[in-house]
């Protein structure tokens, strides 16, 4: 369950990288 959720908060992690990338 630890597991699973880190694994989800690192893929937002991620996609708000990249949304970032995308506007600047």
């Amino acid at each position: 369950m630890f597991t699973k959720f880190g694994y989800i908060y690192k893929m937002g992690s991620v996609i708000i990288y990249i949304y970032f990338n995308m506007i600047l």
